[in-house]
Protein backbone atom coordinates (compact mmCIF):
# COMPACT_ATOMS: atom_id res chain seq x y z
CA UNK A 1 0.00 0.00 0.00
CA UNK A 2 2.77 2.46 0.92
CA UNK A 3 4.58 1.60 -2.31
CA UNK A 4 1.46 2.44 -4.32
CA UNK A 5 1.06 5.78 -2.53
CA UNK A 6 4.71 6.63 -3.25
CA UNK A 7 4.24 5.73 -6.92
CA UNK A 8 1.12 7.88 -7.20
CA UNK A 9 2.89 10.83 -5.60
CA UNK A 10 5.97 10.34 -7.78
CA UNK A 11 4.00 10.19 -11.03
CA UNK A 12 1.76 13.11 -10.05
CA UNK A 13 4.84 15.20 -9.27
CA UNK A 14 6.55 14.06 -12.45
CA UNK A 15 3.51 14.92 -14.57
CA UNK A 16 3.20 18.35 -12.96
CA UNK A 17 6.88 19.15 -13.48
CA UNK A 18 6.82 17.93 -17.09
CA UNK A 19 3.68 19.96 -17.80
CA UNK A 20 5.34 23.08 -16.43
CA UNK A 21 8.54 22.49 -18.41
CA UNK A 22 6.71 21.89 -21.67
CA UNK A 23 4.51 24.95 -21.22
CA UNK A 24 7.69 26.99 -20.65
CA UNK A 25 9.14 25.44 -23.81
CA UNK A 26 6.00 26.46 -25.74
CA UNK A 27 6.40 30.00 -24.36
CA UNK A 28 10.00 30.08 -25.59
CA UNK A 29 9.21 28.65 -29.04
CA UNK A 30 5.96 30.49 -29.78
CA UNK A 31 6.69 34.22 -30.02
CA UNK A 32 3.64 35.27 -28.07
CA UNK A 33 2.88 36.60 -24.59
CA UNK A 34 0.02 34.30 -23.55
CA UNK A 35 -0.03 35.45 -19.93
CA UNK A 36 -0.07 39.13 -20.85
CA UNK A 37 -2.95 38.79 -23.28
CA UNK A 38 -4.94 36.46 -21.03
CA UNK A 39 -4.62 39.05 -18.26
CA UNK A 40 -6.13 41.58 -20.71
CA UNK A 41 -9.10 39.27 -21.36
CA UNK A 42 -8.00 37.90 -24.75
CA UNK A 43 -10.17 34.79 -25.11
CA UNK A 44 -8.26 33.59 -28.18
CA UNK A 45 -5.05 33.45 -26.15
CA UNK A 46 -6.90 31.63 -23.38
CA UNK A 47 -8.16 29.00 -25.84
CA UNK A 48 -4.64 28.40 -27.16
CA UNK A 49 -3.19 28.20 -23.66
CA UNK A 50 -5.94 25.79 -22.61
CA UNK A 51 -5.21 23.65 -25.67
CA UNK A 52 -1.55 23.51 -24.73
CA UNK A 53 -2.35 22.32 -21.21
CA UNK A 54 -5.06 19.85 -22.25
CA UNK A 55 -2.83 18.42 -24.99
CA UNK A 56 0.20 18.10 -22.72
CA UNK A 57 -1.92 16.63 -19.93
CA UNK A 58 -3.48 14.04 -22.20
CA UNK A 59 -0.10 12.95 -23.56
CA UNK A 60 1.37 12.70 -20.08
CA UNK A 61 -1.64 10.72 -18.88
CA UNK A 62 -1.25 8.26 -21.73
CA UNK A 63 2.46 7.77 -21.13
CA UNK A 64 2.12 7.46 -17.36
CA UNK A 65 -0.82 5.07 -17.62
CA UNK A 66 0.88 2.89 -20.19
CA UNK A 67 4.36 2.72 -18.74
CA UNK A 68 3.49 3.42 -15.13
CA UNK A 69 1.05 0.50 -14.82
CA UNK A 70 1.78 -1.99 -17.58
CA UNK A 71 5.53 -2.43 -17.17
CA UNK A 72 7.05 -4.28 -14.25
CA UNK A 73 9.81 -2.03 -12.93
CA UNK A 74 11.45 -0.34 -10.03
CA UNK A 75 10.05 3.14 -9.43
CA UNK A 76 13.16 4.94 -10.67
CA UNK A 77 13.25 2.85 -13.86
CA UNK A 78 9.57 3.57 -14.46
CA UNK A 79 10.04 7.30 -13.94
CA UNK A 80 12.99 7.41 -16.34
CA UNK A 81 11.12 5.34 -18.92
CA UNK A 82 8.10 7.61 -18.58
CA UNK A 83 10.29 10.71 -18.98
CA UNK A 84 11.80 9.31 -22.15
CA UNK A 85 8.43 8.53 -23.77
CA UNK A 86 6.87 11.75 -22.52
CA UNK A 87 9.75 13.68 -24.07
CA UNK A 88 9.26 11.91 -27.39
CA UNK A 89 5.49 12.50 -27.30
CA UNK A 90 5.83 16.17 -26.40
CA UNK A 91 8.43 16.84 -29.10
CA UNK A 92 6.08 15.15 -31.58
CA UNK A 93 3.28 17.46 -30.41
CA UNK A 94 5.40 20.56 -31.00
CA UNK A 95 6.68 19.40 -34.40
CA UNK A 96 3.23 18.30 -35.59
CA UNK A 97 1.63 21.56 -34.43
CA UNK A 98 4.14 23.72 -36.30
CA UNK A 99 3.93 21.48 -39.36
CA UNK A 100 0.14 21.83 -39.49
CA UNK A 101 0.38 25.55 -38.82
CA UNK A 102 2.82 26.01 -41.68
CA UNK A 103 1.22 23.64 -44.19
CA UNK A 104 -2.55 23.54 -43.69
CA UNK A 105 -3.11 27.09 -42.48
CA UNK A 106 -0.75 29.09 -44.69
CA UNK A 107 -3.32 31.86 -45.19
CA UNK A 108 -3.76 32.43 -41.45
CA UNK A 109 -1.02 33.64 -39.15
CA UNK A 110 -2.09 32.07 -35.86
CA UNK A 111 0.04 34.36 -33.70
CA UNK A 112 -1.21 37.56 -35.34
CA UNK A 113 -4.83 36.45 -35.18
CA UNK A 114 -4.60 35.41 -31.54
CA UNK A 115 -2.97 38.75 -30.69
CA UNK A 116 -5.95 40.46 -32.34
CA UNK A 117 -8.26 38.40 -30.15
CA UNK A 118 -9.68 36.26 -32.95
CA UNK A 119 -11.47 33.71 -30.81
CA UNK A 120 -12.25 31.48 -33.79
CA UNK A 121 -8.52 30.97 -34.40
CA UNK A 122 -7.98 30.30 -30.70
CA UNK A 123 -10.62 27.56 -30.81
CA UNK A 124 -9.08 26.03 -33.95
CA UNK A 125 -5.63 25.98 -32.34
CA UNK A 126 -7.15 24.41 -29.22
CA UNK A 127 -8.69 21.70 -31.41
CA UNK A 128 -5.45 21.11 -33.29
CA UNK A 129 -3.45 20.68 -30.09
CA UNK A 130 -5.98 18.35 -28.46
CA UNK A 131 -6.49 16.35 -31.66
CA UNK A 132 -2.75 15.92 -32.08
CA UNK A 133 -2.46 14.82 -28.46
CA UNK A 134 -5.07 12.10 -29.08
CA UNK A 135 -3.25 10.85 -32.18
CA UNK A 136 0.22 10.94 -30.62
CA UNK A 137 -0.97 9.30 -27.40
CA UNK A 138 -2.22 6.38 -29.48
CA UNK A 139 1.18 6.08 -31.09
CA UNK A 140 3.15 6.04 -27.82
CA UNK A 141 0.83 3.69 -25.94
Amino acid sequence: MLETIIEVLAYAALGTVLMGLVSLLFDLIVPYDFQGDIAKGNKAAAWVCAGIYVGIGYLLRAVIADYGEAVSYQLLDGVLYTCMWAGIALVLLLVAYFALDGVLFRKINFNDEVKRGNEAVGIVVFGILVGLAFVISGAVM
